[in-house]
């Protein structure tokens, strides 16, 4: 059924994005009419599932959330959201489920090292002498 939306108005002047989904029932019937406006962009979903979306944030022209097209791929999105069409060289994409395994990963990582490098303090130590 056609009944969701969303409409993304950019502000001319800071070019941030303004994301608001809405109800195509209710605004046909005038209860959420909005008046557009120069840059508004509506997308109406096809199905009653509420798509997926991406938040961009940093350094881009245009930050937000963007929604999902079926079989979409990350670099697509990007680029609706550089600061041109050429995407930047260099960039940082975090996904917190990785980055809580990395962290994890690196905690694991340093324990193991202070445990090797306490059994080698204790390997080279002479047995027949103790400390004071």
């Amino acid at each position: 059924m056609l009944d969701q939306a969303e409409l993304r108005r950019v502000d001319p002047k800071t070019f941030q994005v303004d994301v608001r989904a809405f109800s195509i029932r209710r605004a046909w019937s005038g209860e959420d009419d909005v008046a557009l406006q120069p840059l508004d962009a509506v997308t109406v979903f096809s199905s009653a599932r509420f798509p997926r979306s991406i938040s961009i944030e940093g350094q881009v022209t245009r930050p937000g959330t963007y929604t999902l097209s079926p079989g979409e791929r990350l670099s697509n999105v990007l680029r609706r959201a550089a600061r041109d069409a050429r995407w930047p060289p260099a960039g940082a994409i975090f996904c917190p489920s990785a980055a809580r395994r990395e962290r994890s990963f690196l905690r694991e990582f340093v324990q193991r090292q202070r445990v090797d490098l306490a059994r080698s303090r204790f390997s080279c130590r002479d047995p027949g002498t103790a400390r004071r």
